[in-house]
């Protein structure tokens, strides 16, 4: 929440506090249990800022497998999910308050 504009010395764009805030409700969820008492997901690997404002959050799993996820606005991410030997799946992840319909749990089924 703290990143200044250009907090890379290149001209990035700090990403904007209501980005970070709803990344975090979202990680948050991700990490609470089902109804199995099982760990939706596990915590990320890496969580950066991108040059465009922009947070990336990568997990990289066990066997390879690979999560992505890019929020460059409010509650709304596009993520990708890597298996190896498989094509990658591409799709959007949508959240929050204003959401009619919270897919984030769709996310975590594609591990």
């Amino acid at each position: 929440r703290s990143l200044p504009e250009d907090w890379d010395g290149e001209g990035a764009t700090a990403p904007r506090p209501e980005i970070v805030d709803s990344l975090e409700e979202l990680l948050l969820e991700l990490r609470s249990e089902n109804l199995r008492g099982e760990q939706i997901m596990p915590p990320p690997s890496r969580i950066v800022a991108s040059h465009s404002g922009s947070i990336i959050v990568e997990w990289q799993l066990e066997g390879g497998v690979y999560h992505e996820a890019e929020c460059a606005e409010p509650y709304r991410a596009e993520y990708m999910t890597v298996i190896p030997n498989q094509e990658a799946v591409h799709a959007e992840i949508v959240w929050g308050p204003n959401s009619t319909e919270s897919r984030f749990n769709d996310y975590a089924k594609v591990a």
